[in-house]
């Protein structure tokens, strides 16, 4: 299996993909890769790796405790890449699982508290920016909320679709009018399409589409911002709140 990576990676790519998709550090990282390398002395698992002595221990423990790393007689030895990285996908799902499910129950016990306390609302702000994902989708959200007819065109979000489809879902959107308008060279996947028919949505193909926009009858439009980096925590849209605008580029959206 290590072989077949280091085709395409070499040890230094590796490490840094152990690191930052399966949550090792470094140090767990360039042990695990000398451990498969066929190495089992502390010394010379050092010295191959780069991690001081001192540390190969705990960095062999903690190994363990991930489920990459077996001991047995004092001796410790890698376990197979294919299951350690599966074992590790699927733990790190079932924590996420119970992350999402604590912060439900955790909504329901403070929720009612925090409604209960003043928002300071400033009227003469009628723009906002808003830089990542998450904060466009908490927009995404607060908007859909109250709003009963969205039409939404769709350039570069296909990059976040995954996500943006999550908010779509949360967002209880059976109700409302929704339209989403797709470039025609767009192909929407068999689960995507019946993801968005659950949730009442219309499916529109245009020829030619300049930017991601959002408008709703509420006088609410979002803007993204096109970004050359495609990565998520550097998206960036611009939210603004005018009636007229909303209504008009409604009107020419939906015109064909």
């Amino acid at each position: 299996m290590l072989k077949t990576i280091k085709n395409y990676l070499n040890k230094e790519e590796i490490s840094k993909v152990l690191k930052n998709s399966f949550r090792l550090s470094l140090y767990e990282a360039k042990t695990y890769q000398s451990l498969l390398e066929g190495n089992d002395n502390v010394k010379t698992i050092s010295r191959d790796s780069g991690v001081p002595l001192p540390r190969i221990y705990d960095t062999l423990r903690s190994l363990e405790d991930k489920g990459f790393v077996k001991k047995k007689n004092k001796k410790y030895t890698p376990v197979e890449p294919e299951i350690a990285l599966e074992g590790r996908i699927i733990n790190t799902s079932y924590e996420f699982e119970n992350i999402v499910k604590n912060q439900k129950e955790s909504k329901k016990n403070i929720l009612s508290v925090l409604k209960k306390k003043p928002v300071s609302v400033n009227t003469d702000v009628e723009f906002e920016t808003l830089i990542g994902v998450n904060n466009i989708g908490n927009k995404f959200l607060e908007i859909m909320k109250n709003s009963k007819k969205v039409i939404i065109s769709v350039k570069k979000a296909f990059e976040v679709k995954e996500l943006f489809l999550s908010f779509l879902i949360n967002s209880k959107v059976n109700k409302k009018q929704i339209t989403i308008l797709t470039p025609n060279s767009y192909k929407i996947s068999k689960t995507d399409e019946k993801i968005l028919e659950n949730s009442n949505v219309e499916l529109k193909k245009r020829a030619y589409i300049l930017l991601d926009l959002m408008a709703t009858d509420q006088g609410d439009v979002i803007i993204g911002v096109p970004d050359a980096s495609g990565a998520p925590e550097r998206t960036i849209a611009i939210w603004i709140k005018n009636k007229e605008f909303s209504e008009s580029l409604m009107t020419s959206l939906v015109e064909e």
